[in-house]
């Protein structure tokens, strides 16, 4: 196919055609710009279009709600105070303690807005000029990038939005501050009249104050209260202009310029090298001459031209940079600065200091030391008490973030001087095979927990410290018995004086020891409990009921963890279940105070804004132990001569009086029984202090460990110090419900007719306590020492003793121990031979009671009779009826000296009378007790034996009655009167009495008596004859009083 030419047209001499060619190009170009301009219009339009539409889905649609902002609440800690107000420790998520405006320093606020926003006093929350000078710095220096962002725009950067850089979140960020610019304006002006320019102030401080409290200032410390106790270690209105410069100087990074982790990059550092390049900065004395001479360089240097942040930096490094000799030494000293100079920089420009308080804080930071990191904990078990009470009261959030403050009543003073009583007692402690201890101390009239101390040491992991030993359950030993005895006093006919037999005791087919195993014979209950006696403290678990009647008393008291469904038998008085020590003190609070207060260690709680949300009320709780118990036990425990006298020494603080109980379990080992858990319980009318020592772990102590001897040290300390500082006085405790009771030495009964006056006592005991019984009495007999056999006419002189017959008596139900208390009697007495192993074990007292007539005796001479020895008996005749208190008059001769007359009823003898001189006559007036013999026939017979052992016996057969009714008479028929010319008569009287015997009597002329006569002759002397009244008395009682006319009988 050929190509088709298309021939040129030639316009040579066609102009006017030109003309219409190029007027056409011309219109052609304005619809071409035309063109572009409506292209590019409507792309602007679609841009702006998709821009408010991308704005509206990823700025507005997402922008947070500012109208709460009024609400708004920051994290912060919840303090846990002592009752002084005394920090103990700070819970949180984040450490912040909201402060007001008015409580942050003005060096800090002036540091903060010259560091961080110099405009800040003049824009509305966006600072326009300083948006265009970063955009223009910007784009002439791309590499680096300047933000423009105002205090108010960080502040909703941290609290609503993230770090990222992207347009959207800048774009968030400016619509919300001027969002909070109007929220803030509006809650400001509300129901107030103020001026616009009042309003604007009021609005800069709460900004202020809302972005100081909220912004991060590293190590864990949020806002600036936090802060300033952080690094400082006081509070943001202390703080001073070097201070405020740090913290202002942090929120750029709190990483970067951390003050531990990075301290040269915020404080700068100072150099001082010597030739060979190594730094001498922390040799103290060659820097403390550098400081010196430095601070006549800065004093003396001019700042004021200087006054920007970069001007006065590069003059500060350029002035520190000089040669120094020291000791003849050359140092090079340089200084590279931090950002804290940066700060005081800014704060100079804007002119917030002075050029002399700028020197001065520059200076000052050239050797400044930060306080120590970390957040200390005072009576850290305590807090951690406290903190588990919070969580029954409050959420997790409400207690970490709530800025709460808990004030409680722990005393951080005596915390302290307790902490100190337990570290100092550590090596007596690991002396007894212990590692650790722990105390409580409670004020038992409102509830207060004083002192806490959960371990020695809460950090030390070597003895598990942070276990909470007064939380912890353990088996309390002894230091339950004062509650057995507490509920003996009420339910039993018993009082302090009642003896209680610590002897071998058989329970069903077990056999209760001491923990010395020892056993201490018959002891008064008042020594029983604080010599702290297993058997008596067993034998009043029984004599009350035993657990049916002990466990709901120990519920009463506040020990709930005495379990019912468990059966301890009576090693439930020996403190063999598990208790804890608050459990113990809430049991000693009944003890110490009439009305215990409940326990509670929180005294109030109050929100941020300083509303109370709690405030305690003091519960008290009905006391199961009566005031006269409660009194008896107080005067047991706290008269130390109750007690062993080396507890006494151990236990007695000076100038104070309180009462102490000790105890100790045990737990089986390969080696026997060994401690394991060492208490003592020491208290007054209004304090109670708990001790507990051992190992954490349970481990046995070694055998010294008990709990007197472990914590007497420290609990002595530690009342000491109360009195030393006026923390503590002695008080009493008043002797109310208690009545006074004459009672038996020996069987705890109420003092009858025939009780000896030896053995009656005055015992205290509680007045509504069940009414006691008569004492059965005892009967007077003698004994042979030599083998506590009956006395026989050839019982030495000086083996011849006063003993007492008695019937055994107890207190406890169907007698359980009666049998027990005969044997150890026979055991005394030598009746029965003592078990091998309980030789050397049982103390005996009171060895000359016999529960059985004697009958045999100590020694088997014969003797020869010898007729020859006469023996008369003047008052008794054969058959004749005596009483048994009667009276024997006789007269005996003999060949040989004298050595002895007894008394025998059946050939058994109830008095024998030793003569030592050479006598080979006498006579004489003698009464014989014979109550332990039954009424009827008997044999009375008097046995005389001579120096020569012989002997001669006259008997006669008696009647024995009990009783005589009739008084005695006087013998008429033997009535002597002789006169005396010169002065008057001798008259000689013989009473008698049939029954029993004359005690004496009186001899009465005109009114007057003229002699006192014993026994049954009246030998007197008489002016003349004429009537006389004689009064006699025989042994029951029964009394003569007769008149007699002497001159019928002359």
């Amino acid at each position: 196919m050929e190509p088709i030419n298309i021939p040129r047209v030639s316009t040579v001499g066609k102009p006017y055609k030109h003309s219409m060619h190029k007027s056409t190009q011309g219109t052609k170009k304005r619809k071409i710009w035309k063109w572009i301009f409506i292209s590019l219009l409507a792309f602007f339009l679609i841009g702006c279009t998709w821009a408010m539409i991308w704005i509206n889905r990823n700025v507005y649609q997402k922008l947070p709600d500012l109208s709460e902002l009024k609400n708004i609440s920051f994290s912060q800690s919840t303090i846990i105070t002592d009752r002084n107000g005394v920090e103990l420790y700070r819970l949180f998520d984040e450490n912040r303690e909201y402060v007001p405006y008015e409580k942050i320093n003005k060096h800090m606020i002036d540091g903060i807005v010259a560091v961080e926003d110099q405009r800040y006093w003049e824009h509305n929350g966006l600072d326009t000029v300083g948006i265009f000078r970063a955009a223009i710095n910007n784009v002439l220096h791309p590499g680096k990038l300047q933000g423009a962002s105002t205090i108010p725009q960080q502040f909703i950067k941290n609290l609503l939005l993230s770090s990222e850089k992207k347009i959207e979140r800048k774009l968030k960020e400016m619509i919300l501050t001027k969002r909070l610019d109007a929220v803030i304006t509006d809650e400001i002006k509300k129901g107030r009249h103020l001026s616009d320019k009042e309003v604007f102030q009021k609005k800069k401080e709460k900004i202020l104050e809302l972005y100081l409290n909220y912004i991060p200032f590293g190590n864990n410390a949020f806002g600036v209260e936090a802060a300033a106790k952080t690094y400082f270690a006081k509070s943001a209105k202390d703080l001073n202009i070097l201070e405020s410069a740090i913290l202002s100087a942090i929120p750029k990074s709190a990483t970067i310029y951390n003050p531990y982790g990075n301290k040269s990059k915020l404080m700068g550092t100072l150099h001082i090298k010597d030739i060979n390049e190594k730094d001498h900065y922390e040799n103290a004395n060659i820097r403390k001459a550098v400081l010196k001479k430095i601070k006549s360089i800065v004093e003396n240097s001019d700042f004021s031209d200087y006054d920007t942040p970069n001007s006065f930096i590069k003059y500060v490094e350029g002035l520190l940079n000089f040669s120094f000799t020291h000791d003849n030494i050359h140092y090079t000293i340089s200084y590279k600065n931090g950002r804290k100079d940066i700060a005081l920089g800014s704060m100079f420009q804007e002119k917030y200091i002075t050029e002399k308080e700028l020197k001065k804080a520059f200076y000052d930071s050239l050797d400044f030391t930060f306080k120590k990191a970390g957040f200390s904990i005072k009576a850290p078990h305590f807090v951690m008490m406290i903190k588990n009470q919070l969580k029954e009261k409050f959420t997790t959030e409400e207690i970490q973030g709530g800025g709460l403050v808990v004030r409680t009543s722990l005393d951080y003073e005596t915390q302290k001087l307790a902490e100190q009583a337990i570290s100092a007692s550590k090596d007596k402690i690991v002396g007894h095979g212990g590692n650790n201890e722990a105390m409580l101390y409670l004020d038992s009239q409102n509830g207060d927990i004083l002192a806490y101390v959960g371990s020695m040491d809460y950090f030390d992991e070597s003895i598990q410290g942070q276990n909470d030993m007064i939380q912890a359950k353990r088996q309390v030993g002894s230091t339950l018995k004062p509650f057995i005895y507490a509920l003996g006093l009420e339910n039993l006919p018993i009082g302090l004086e009642t003896p209680i037999y610590d002897i071998p005791f058989k329970i069903g087919g077990l056999r209760p020891n001491n923990a010395d195993n020892r056993f201490m014979g018959v002891l008064p209950l008042r020594k029983a409990l604080p010599y702290s006696r297993n058997i008596p403290a067993i034998k009043m678990f029984f004599a009350v009921g035993g657990e049916q009647k002990f466990k709901p008393f120990l519920h009463a008291l506040g020990i709930k963890n005495i379990k019912n469904n468990i059966d301890y038998g009576y090693s439930m008085v020996l403190g063999a279940a598990e208790i804890s020590m608050w459990e113990l003190g809430t049991a000693y609070s009944h003890l110490s105070n009439a009305k215990p207060a409940k326990l509670n260690a929180i005294l109030d709680i109050k929100k941020k804004d300083g509303s109370i949300i709690y405030q305690k009320k003091e519960e008290r709780k009905k006391n199961p132990i009566s005031l006269g118990a409660r009194y008896l036990i107080w005067n047991i425990l706290s008269n130390f001569s109750n007690m062993p006298p080396s507890w006494a020494g151990a236990f007695t603080v000076r100038n104070l009086t309180l009462a102490v109980k000790s105890g100790t379990s045990d737990v089986k080992t390969s080696k026997g029984n060994r401690p394991r858990d060492g208490w003592l319980v020491s208290y007054t009318p209004s304090k109670v202090a708990i001790f507990w020592a051992g190992n954490t772990n349970g481990k046995p102590l070694y055998r010294s460990g008990y709990g007197g001897t472990m914590n007497g040290a420290a609990m002595r300390k530690f009342r000491s110090s109360l009195v030393s500082s006026n923390r503590i006085k002695t008080q009493g405790i008043s002797q109310i419900e208690v009545k006074t009771d004459n009672i038996s030495k020996i069987s705890g009964k109420t003092v009858g007719q025939t009780t000896p006056s030896e053995f009656i006592t005055s015992s205290l005991a509680y007045s509504k306590s069940p009414v006691n019984t008569v004492d059965p009495g005892m009967t007077r007999i003698q004994y042979d020492d030599s083998c506590n056999g009956a006395v026989s006419p050839f019982s030495s002189p000086a083996h011849i003793k006063d003993g007492y017959l008695l019937t055994p008596t107890t207190f406890m139900p169907n007698a359980m121990d009666i049998e027990d208390i005969k044997r150890r009697r026979n055991w005394s007495t030598k009746k029965e031979e003592i078990p091998k192993a309980y030789t050397g074990r049982v103390k005996f007292n009171y060895e000359n009671i016999f529960i059985e007539p004697l009958k045999e005796t100590c020694t088997t001479i014969q003797v020869e009779t010898d007729p020859a020895i006469k023996i008369t008996i003047s008052n008794i005749a054969n058959k004749q009826k005596i009483s048994q208190n009667s009276q024997v008059i006789f007269n005996v001769q003999a060949s040989n000296p004298i050595r002895s007359i007894s008394f025998l009823i059946d050939d058994e003898v109830v008095n024998t009378y030793q003569y030592y001189g050479k006598e080979t006559t006498t006579a004489g007036v003698k009464d014989i007790d014979l109550t332990r013999y039954a009424a009827g026939e008997h044999v009375f017979s008097v046995f005389v034996v001579d120096a020569q052992q012989k002997s001669n016996k006259q008997s006669l057969k008696v009647f024995l009655t009990e009783k005589d009714g009739t008084p005695p008479h006087i013998n008429k028929e033997k009535i002597i009167i002789s006169s005396d010319t010169e002065r008057g008569y001798n008259v000689t009287l013989l009473l008698q009495d049939d029954l029993s015997g004359v005690q004496g009597g009186t001899i009465k002329q005109n009114g007057k008596v003229i002699h006192t006569f014993k026994n049954v002759i009246a030998t007197f002397f008489v002016k003349e004859l004429g009537v006389i009244t004689i009064t006699a008395k025989d042994t029951y009682g029964n009394v003569l009083n007769e008149t007699l006319d002497l001159s019928k009988y002359h």
